[in-house]
């Protein structure tokens, strides 16, 4: 009899945890309760930038307060670390930034504590395609002219990107590699420098993500001899893409946002449905549109299919471009 009454005991507190977990669920977000939505990254950056201005618009269609919380560090690993390892309640929200926070969890020496499954996806904010940018004087037309000078100069054309083992230097690699190229690249830190270094006559091309541009395309000062997207820009249309010019380069900035692993479906869903509402609002897009941005919201699937795709696409890459190179 004493086993029967502590197996039904035993069944009965089960039953009531699982009651009390649904009934938690079921009343997400708690109003009053703050979502917080972490930054790995310091004020004032894009990524901060990108984060506040979509906030007001998330706290409207939640109900309920939400917060930026700045954690920078280590490239990003700080934040990401603390996303990871906060508790699955729906209370946190990561920002990340791809595809540096796959180049994190894969190399060893980074000493990551996370990996690809320890975030849920839940919904993909924008994208910040990568370009290929020369001054507007420049000879070179086209993807088709940059080549044939590299080949007929080898190492003399002067190349840069945003800085080592970025994404844009893996797409150097790559276009060195299938064309049977030589250019001679510099990496710079950060995009700001790249333009600067561009304009001062100190390389003839670089590679980038499209923002820092934007206000020298306007000008008139520079022109892209590619947009690095499977489409054309929607504020700069007359740029071709690499694809178009028979190039299968791509490579962007993309921002998103994370959960924790095991943060329970149906709060994925309450908040990947808040954000498509608030991103797509007509508020948050008359601001993008500003600052010559462009959100593509994907929901958790579509998010999380186009995060595998790009870990297949730049693994390979990576682990080439590492061999040799000195951190």
């Amino acid at each position: 009899m004493n086993d029967i009454k502590q197996k039904f005991l035993a069944v009965a507190a089960g039953a009531i945890l699982l009651l009390c977990a649904m009934s938690a669920s079921a009343q997400f977000p708690e109003q009053g309760r703050a979502v917080s939505i972490v930054v790995p990254y310091g004020a004032g950056g894009g990524s901060d930038g990108a984060a506040r201005s979509l906030a007001p618009f998330l706290e409207k269609e939640l109900g309920t307060p939400v917060n930026v919380v700045n954690k920078g560090g280590a490239g990003s690993q700080v934040g990401m670390t603390y996303v990871a390892n906060a508790k699955p309640d729906g209370y946190t929200l990561g920002y990340g930034l791809w595809p540096t926070l796959i180049t994190i969890y894969i190399d060893a020496e980074r000493q990551a504590v996370f990996k690809r499954d320890s975030f849920i996806p839940v919904a993909l904010h924008m994208i910040d395609p990568g370009v290929i940018a020369v001054k507007a004087d420049s000879p070179f037309k086209n993807l088709d002219d940059l080549v044939a000078a590299a080949r007929a100069k080898p190492e003399e054309i002067k190349a840069s990107d945003n800085g080592l083992l970025n994404p844009e230097h893996l797409m150097w690699l790559q276009l060195q590699e299938k064309d049977s190229i030589k250019l001679a690249v510099a990496h710079f830190k950060g995009g700001g420098a790249a333009v600067a270094g561009l304009l001062g006559g100190h390389t003839d091309v670089a590679a980038g993500g499209l923002k820092p541009w934007v206000g020298h395309l306007e000008s008139g000062d520079v022109r892209l001899l590619a947009v690095l997207d499977d489409r054309r820009n929607k504020y700069f249309p007359k740029f071709p893409t690499a694809k178009e010019q028979g190039y299968d380069l791509k490579t962007a900035s993309v921002r998103g946002f994370v959960m924790p692993a095991g943060t329970p479906k149906d709060i994925v869903d309450t908040l990947a449905n808040a954000l498509k509402q608030a991103i797509q609002s007509p508020g948050h897009q008359e601001q993008l549109a500003k600052l010559r941005q462009e959100a593509r919201y994907m929901g958790p699937e579509d998010f999380a299919a186009f995060w595998d795709e790009m870990e297949e696409r730049i693994i390979p890459r990576w682990k080439e471009a590492v061999k040799g190179v000195s951190r």
